[in-house]
């Protein structure tokens, strides 16, 4: 059986590994999801690891919502986390009300520019004549109202979209940001300058309201 150590053992692990957590930081990595949930008030000794990345993954986001959505996506050498996909939801809502994506229009165009850029590429791969009716028609997307960032945290929370929905919007969109991001490296103002979580929740906000609006046109 693998070996089980209480939040103080797991703490003091963390702080031998270079990275202490206080007993106020552990509550919040549970509050927010980051943790499995304990057996009997103790967790995996792995869990210690976890707690490393959490804390280093600081450095590159502070805020702890914006953390949960980078570690989610994956933060350097460290492995996913994705332990509450509801936790994810909440963060992503919290991330896009406010001020902590700066410029959010102007990013989001920045992800409907690069979006073009890789269609007209991969469209570019085949032969037009061959792409004429249905086999193009998939490959164009149909034009939809692009809502305004005040909108965004209610599209994330619409009591219509399931969290399994979600799950899977969010799967994809990752897919779609780890392309964008390396067929737009060294571009000027590329897509890949964008931080992952950021271009994560702006692709999630834009995929769910286009699949919303493609819903109500039937």
């Amino acid at each position: 059986m693998a070996e089980l150590l209480s939040e103080r053992a797991l703490r003091d692990k963390a702080a031998d590994l270079g990275s202490p957590v206080s007993g106020e930081q552990f509550r919040n990595y549970r509050k927010w999801g980051l943790l499995p949930e304990a057996v009997d008030g103790r967790w995996s000794v792995d869990v210690a690891d976890t707690l490393v990345c959490i804390r280093r993954a600081e450095a590159d986001a502070r805020q702890l919502d914006r953390r949960v959505v980078l570690l989610w996506a994956g933060w350097r050498d460290c492995p996913p986390i994705r332990e509450d996909v509801s936790k994810l939801r909440e963060a992503m809502a919290t991330l896009v009300d406010g001020v902590s994506i700066k410029a959010p229009v102007l990013k989001m165009r920045r992800v409907e520019a690069a979006l073009r850029a890789w269609a007209e590429r991969e469209v570019a791969r085949f032969d037009h004549d061959a792409l004429l009716g249905p086999s193009q028609d998939r490959l164009i997307e149909r034009p939809f109202r692009r809502p305004s960032p005040e909108e965004w945290r209610s599209i994330i929370e619409s009591p219509d979209l399931s969290v399994k929905h979600f799950a899977a919007v969010v799967a994809t969109q990752l897919y779609v940001a780890g392309l964008l991001r390396m067929v737009s490296a060294g571009t000027v103002n590329g897509i890949s300058t964008l931080p992952i979580e950021e271009l994560l929740v702006l692709l999630t906000v834009r995929e769910v309201a286009r699949e919303r609006e493609a819903m109500n046109s039937r």
